[in-house]
């Protein structure tokens, strides 16, 4: 499925936008790779608030939206979209969808500083601890506060040390 995202995505913003019809189609069908990648095509194509508008339909398609995202190349376009991620890890979304946004957050290449010191406080609550790490480790270590990460350490110690052997 990515490598189909691939080929599609490489695709001239006119030949998508030519196929816009399709790709919202396919953002709303059932099958979750054609929704990712018809999110992904329709913001490719510059159609970036239409396929926001459609991703807020149900928890499926914002999760569609956001491996839609996933699936776009690092650079301005996919940096763009930082703030609908963003908003997405909110307190108000479900616990699926905030787990995938902390997933692609830090495959966004801007304002990586304050996304791990935002991913940090994510690293105290149980349900999203896993993707947090996972995600801050992607991070680049020159965008790693020491302040942050000296508390990160902190709290990793104390989850170990309260952690009973047999399941670390």
């Amino acid at each position: 499925g990515r490598q189909l995202a691939t080929i599609l995505l490489e695709q001239p913003k006119d030949v998508l936008s030519g196929r816009l019809e399709e790709l919202k189609a396919a953002s709303e069908g059932e099958n979750t790779i054609l929704q990712a990648a018809g999110f992904a095509g329709m913001i490719v194509s510059g159609e970036v608030e239409e396929a926001g508008r459609l991703a807020q339909k149900d928890d499926s398609s914002r999760l569609a939206w956001l491996s839609g995202v996933s699936l776009i190349p690092r650079g301005p376009l996919k940096d763009a979209l930082r703030g609908g991620v963003l908003r997405l890890m909110a307190g108000d979304q479900s616990t699926a969808v905030r787990t995938r946004a902390i997933q692609v957050i830090a495959d966004i290449n801007s304002n990586q500083a304050n996304t791990f010191e935002t991913l940090a406080d994510y690293v105290t609550d149980k349900q999203f601890r896993t993707a947090a790490v996972r995600s801050l480790l992607k991070i680049p270590e020159a965008a790693r506060s020491s302040t942050v990460s000296a508390r990160l350490v902190g709290t990793l110690v104390e989850h170990a040390e309260s952690t009973p052997a047999e399941k670390r």
